[in-house]
């Protein structure tokens, strides 16, 4: 142990001799890992992890188009299909909208999910805190409630656990705050959204009469028994209505996620460019280090030092820098995964098991790039060495 600390201490004056080279070697290592850190969260919350719904094999979206006119599927249909379909085991229907929130800071326009109070238990998405809707919460008379993302929860009200049961201000109407989603929870078909409610029959600027007359603006999701019977379930209820597309959950999953997966790839190119430059930036700087220090290896070596001593110091030197680069690309990654959490849906992206393995994956790698210098450094020979000297 003494020679062992002995070596560090002594590589890490060497690296201070040089600092240019040391704090270049560091930025790029930082960069690099950094990068590659962020970018292997981001794609294992986005594109890796499945999502946590009960039985997805049998969820289906419904894309259901009127004849006459390209639009989505009307808050009649929805109700027809709901009522009378007897191969679905549940049907859920939702709706894109915008609310104003006030109170609790600055004015702010919120995205907003309006959702049927079946959405939630068909999916078998349980919140973190409070409960899902009520049946009775989706109707008119219903009281007004809503649930709010994991997202919203943390930044406007500080993850306080005491806002179950308060009223936040919507659209200048109170709303009592019933559940809190929780922050693995994923709607990539829905979209961003930090307020949900089960009002789904209303939509901002169209009252429940005009929506009732035929505008189509809801989208359907079903759970079937059987998956081949949804066209004859649909006839039966409005033989007027085709089906242009039934998709399973996965198949909607993979056309929404089509365009964050595409800019996952850019992004990925230029994380592994990163991590080229940081394998290269190790071994230029050992490899600088070891011709410099040739003559000092080879006195050591004429002084009756093993090769392998020889190998360990360099080694031990990369290392060394490996673990400084890996310190500060983790304090990177931490910040590049904030920025670009807004690209997952309200889903965190500091994945603590991406965060336990990268480092000893870099570490291997650097191990590796080490090793190259410091195999060449035991192969010289002092005598030729000390006579150019």
């Amino acid at each position: 142990m003494p020679s062992f600390l002995r070596d560090v201490c002594f590589s890490a004056r060497i690296l201070l001799k040089n600092p240019g080279f040391t704090v270049a070697a560091i930025v790029i290592l930082a960069l690099g890992i950094g990068a590659n850190t962020a970018m292997f969260t981001v794609v294992s919350a986005l594109l890796l992890r499945p999502f946590a719904y009960h039985d997805p094999q049998a969820l289906v979206s419904v894309d259901a188009k009127d004849k006459a006119a390209d639009r989505c599927c009307t808050l009649l249909r929805y109700e027809l299909v709901r009522d009378r379909s007897q191969s679905f085991q549940a049907v859920a229907a939702w709706a894109n909208d915008t609310f104003d929130l006030t109170g609790h800071g600055e004015p702010l326009q919120v995205p907003v999910a309006r959702v049927t109070p079946s959405f939630f238990p068909m999916l078998g998405v349980q919140p973190q805190l409070g409960r899902v809707f009520r049946e009775d919460e989706g109707r008119i008379e219903g009281a007004h409630v809503v649930m709010l993302s994991d997202a919203i929860w943390r930044s406007r009200f500080g993850s306080d656990p005491k806002i179950i049961g308060q009223t936040v201000t919507l659209d200048t109407e109170p709303h009592t705050v019933v559940g809190i989603l929780p922050a693995d929870a994923q709607f990539p078909f829905i979209g961003q959204a930090d307020v949900w409610t089960p009002r789904y029959f209303e939509l901002t600027l169209m009252t429940p009469q005009r929506l009732r007359m035929g505008v189509g603006y809801l989208n359907m999701l079903a759970r079937l028994r059987l998956a081949s019977v949804v066209q004859k379930q649909i006839s039966a209820v409005d033989a007027d209505q085709p089906v242009t597309s039934v998709q399973t959950v996965d198949q909607l999953m993979d056309s929404s996620r089509a365009q964050p997966r595409f800019t996952m790839l850019l992004l990925g190119l230029f994380s592994l460019a990163a991590l080229i430059l940081a394998v290269i930036g190790i071994y230029g700087v050992l490899a600088y280090s070891v011709a410099q220090r040739r003559h000092e290896m080879a006195i050591r070596l004429a002084l009756g030092a093993e090769r392998g001593d020889i190998l360990r110091l360099v080694v031990r030197q990369g290392l060394g820098l490996a673990l400084v680069g890996i310190a500060v690309g983790l304090c990177a990654a931490f910040l590049m995964t904030r920025l670009m959490s807004s690209m997952l849906y309200d889903v965190s992206a500091r994945d603590l098991t991406t965060f336990a393995i990268a480092p000893v994956i870099f570490l291997c790698i650097a191990l590796l790039a080490s090793y190259l210098p410091a195999r060449r450094a035991t192969r010289l020979n002092p005598l030729e060495v000390l006579r150019e000297g």
